[in-house]
């Protein structure tokens, strides 16, 4: 840990911080999102595998459009999934730094942290473009799926499964809830976060003895 008066130590507590947010989205935030994900993600899946026979009934351009919708917010999903481990991973790393080589090696730390860092801050704002990208297929996706449901009496009779989408949209409108919770608190942290590492980019390395 580093000396009270030492310049590192508002590094490190910055890092904490933001390290212990990041840990709260991937493993607390992220399993309720899951939980609301995972028949969102199923129910999307049956539609492609039923493209045609869907169309035969909903249109092709209305499934066209929940298809092409429906794969784009499966990938947001995934990213943000995998986003947030090496997110928190990262973080983790850098704070190991702190105790493994501070007082061994201050300029070995001052230049990992420089990379890890940065490396932090560029996935940090991905992460915060994919959060905007799927609130934004939030309100298409949920028009997508509201043509499916009118669809819904007819359709069960041979797809059984769409009798699902009334739970599926209620779903997509949890995941809307929490989207919104956390927008602005992720917004703040990534600006904290650049500018973290804006000022670690001007940190000058000590020059070895």
């Amino acid at each position: 840990m580093a000396p009270i008066n030492d310049p590192m130590t508002p590094v490190e507590n910055q890092l904490t911080t933001l390290h212990r947010q990041v840990e709260f989205y991937y493993k607390k935030l992220w399993k309720r999102i899951s939980a609301s994900v995972a028949p969102l993600c199923s129910f999307l899946k049956n539609v492609i595998s039923a493209a045609k026979k869907l169309a035969q009934t909903v249109g092709k351009a209305a499934v066209d459009s929940l298809i092409t919708t429906g794969r784009f917010v499966l990938n947001l999903i995934d990213n943000l999934a995998t986003g947030l481990r090496q997110l928190w991973t990262i973080g983790k790393h850098i704070l190991t730094g702190f105790k493994r080589k501070l007082e061994a090696d201050r300029a070995k730390l001052i230049r990992v942290l420089k990379t890890k860092l940065r490396n932090f801050v560029v996935l940090f704002r991905k992460i915060f473009a994919w959060v905007n990208q799927l609130w934004d297929q939030i309100a298409p996706l949920d028009r997508a799926l509201a043509i499916l449901a009118q669809f819904r009496g007819i359709l069960k009779l041979v797809l059984g499964w769409i009798a699902d989408v009334t739970q599926v949209m209620g779903a997509l409108n949890k995941i809307k809830q929490l989207m919104r919770k956390i927008w602005k608190p992720i917004k703040r942290e990534v600006k904290s976060a650049i500018q973290l590492g804006k000022d670690i980019a001007r940190m000058p390395v000590p020059k070895s003895a």
